[in-house]
């Protein structure tokens, strides 16, 4: 993905001609080959051919998002930011191996960190709360420029001990500050002993206190826009190289008075590769995770798939304003159903729902993630969705 984001994005022809140059370089290496060779040299260049094929998929899916989507990558300033999101999220991941392989080498990688943070740190005394009542059981609060009380915030309290791995996501998560559908994250601050982390308040709450709070007001038209909204903030992770790896309604906030939908609490931890098997989930991420996750099958590594599947339950859930399995209390009970392949239908609470968008939630969570949909994929349905039933409202009776 990293030299898919180095390359022009509206330019295919650099990825013909990369697969071209593979072909020719596995055509001169057969030249001379002896036969005690031969094998492994075929094994090579065929897996060279399959990563350039995958690599042209990629660049083929992300071209047809880009141009139905509203984000503009032939814009040089958003070319920059993608590449620098990236490049540091590829840092974060190699300082993360290396903290595992060597102490001396974290040490000194964290340092870099820390000077970054150091830089970035905001200043406490800016800042006043606010009369609002506190969110997540008190650990959330609201406060507002002292110069310009227009200019809210939520707090957030972060442990001691967890202030040092946040610090080093919200490097990284700072630079996400311009982008739809993702949570402004301004950065880390302290009273004394006490450290809060910085971000954009979300006036409405989270999706399942908005949807619970506002029932006339959820309807299929704002249902539509708020799946269309998660599915745009996926795909511009997707781009950076960055996994949510948590998608659930609790992390989903809807902010200002257009109620759009905004991603919070994604992880930085783990890149594409990364096992994460030794996750813990609670009860309510259990709700969302993908059967393969379930399964705990040895070696086995969190990808996109496992995304699209929570974001197809998530879907669901939108569309019914319900808790998935919310009649099943019980972690393993939860667990058994899926493994079971049993998934919550929908009921006539979604029947004025689009049956393009039923069918994409069902084929999300498909047992076997071969044949889930991509993400990209989600987003086009979802936006044909969104415009097909506006276009459809306006139509005189």
């Amino acid at each position: 993905m990293t030299t898919l984001l180095k390359s022009n994005y509206n330019q295919p022809k650099n990825i013909e001609k990369t697969f071209k140059e593979l072909c020719k370089e596995f055509d001169n290496c057969i030249i001379g080959v002896n036969s005690s060779k031969f094998n492994t040299t075929i094994k090579n260049k065929i897996h060279s051919e399959e990563e350039a094929e995958a690599l042209k998929a990629d660049q083929d899916e992300l071209n047809n998002y880009f141009e139905i989507s509203e984000i503009r990558v032939d814009n040089e300033d958003n070319k920059k930011k993608l590449l620098k999101v990236n490049k540091m999220n590829n840092d974060m991941e190699e300082f993360l191996d290396k903290q595992m392989e060597n102490e001396n080498n974290s040490k000194i990688h964290q340092s870099k960190n820390d000077e970054i943070f150091q830089e970035n740190q905001l200043i406490f005394s800016k800042y006043k709360k606010t009369d609002k009542e506190p969110r997540k059981d008190g650990n959330v609060t609201k406060w507002v420029n002292v110069k310009n009380e227009d200019e809210e915030y939520a707090f957030k309290s972060i442990s001691e001990k967890d202030k040092r791995s946040v610090q080093n996501q919200v490097t990284i998560l700072r630079e996400l500050h311009d982008w739809q559908n993702i949570i402004k994250f301004y950065g880390l601050t302290n009273d004394g002993n006490k450290w809060y982390l910085v971000t954009e308040w979300a006036e409405h709450g989270n999706l399942r206190e908005f949807y619970t709070n506002n029932k006339n007001s959820f309807d299929t038209k704002l249902k539509l826009r708020v799946s269309l909204d998660i599915a745009r903030g996926l795909n511009f992770l997707r781009t950076v190289e960055i996994f949510h790896r948590d998608i659930r309604a609790e992390n989903v906030l809807i902010t200002n008075t257009k109620n759009t939908a905004k991603l919070t609490n994604f992880k930085l931890s783990r890149s594409y590769n990364a096992d994460t098997l030794n996750q813990h989930h609670n009860l309510e991420q259990i709700r969302y995770c993908a059967p393969e996750i379930l399964e705990r099958t040895p070696g086995f590594k969190y990808n996109n798939k496992c995304e699209v599947y929570s974001f197809g339950i998530l879907l669901w859930e939108i569309s019914e304003e319900r808790t998935p399995y919310e009649n099943q209390n019980g972690f393993i009970e939860i667990v058994k159903l899926v493994l079971d392949k049993y998934r919550e239908p929908f009921s006539e609470n979604s029947q004025e729902m689009p049956d393009e968008f039923k069918n994409l939630a069902l084929d999300a969570v498909n047992h076997d993630p071969e044949f889930r949909p991509k993400i990209t994929t989600m987003f086009e349905i979802l936006s044909n969705c969104f415009k097909s039933f506006e276009n459809s409202s306006h139509i005189p009776l």
